[in-house]
């Protein structure tokens, strides 16, 4: 939470950050960036997207038993490169490590399919315009550089990214080509 807050501090005093426009949660879990998100007060509502189908569910819930349904579209799907399908391999001890790059998970225990879109498309299919967006925020595990890619009307905005990746799971290479 701490991070989200310092990230729309430092965004607002750049005067970088749209006021009341729209946090894009990109690989949402469960919600908490999501819920966190509104309590700053700097967004009008949130687009939670989320791959696995058993953390979107309980998104939906925690969204729902908080009272903020009326300020979240929630979408399942994964962000990627392109739409399509592709395997996404679950983690077994971390429910917020599940990942379609299958390196980057730890300890595997099952692949299944999941829907995969571009981010630009997701917004438009929930109604949302890239100059409604104020920060998206990606934790995807491993697939940041996927994500963007899918993502060039948002980046074409200039809207701010907040990302989380582990650079040593990914490599120097990776790591270089995300800078």
């Amino acid at each position: 939470r701490r991070k989200l807050e310092s990230a729309v501090a430092v965004l607002r005093s750049a005067g970088a950050l749209r006021e009341n426009g729209f946090f894009i949660d990109v690989g949402a879990n469960i919600g908490t960036q999501s819920i966190y998100a509104l309590a700053t007060g700097a967004f009008a509502g949130v687009l939670a997207i989320e791959a696995d189908r058993s953390n979107f569910e309980i998104l939906r819930r925690n969204i729902e038993i908080n009272g903020l349904a009326g300020s979240v579209r929630l979408f399942h799907g994964a962000a990627s490169a392109r739409s399509g399908e592709a395997q996404f391999t679950r983690d077994r001890q971390n429910f917020g490590g599940h990942s379609l790059e299958p390196g980057m998970v730890l300890t595997p225990v099952e692949q299944v399919t999941v829907r995969t879109y571009r981010l630009d498309d997701i917004l438009t299919d929930c109604g949302l315009r890239p100059c409604q967006a104020s920060l998206v925020k990606l934790d995807v595990e491993g697939h940041e550089l996927q994500a963007l890619r899918g993502m060039a009307a948002l980046r074409a905005e200039r809207v701010p990214l907040m990302i989380e990746f582990t650079g040593r799971l990914l490599g120097p290479g990776r790591v270089e080509e995300l800078k």
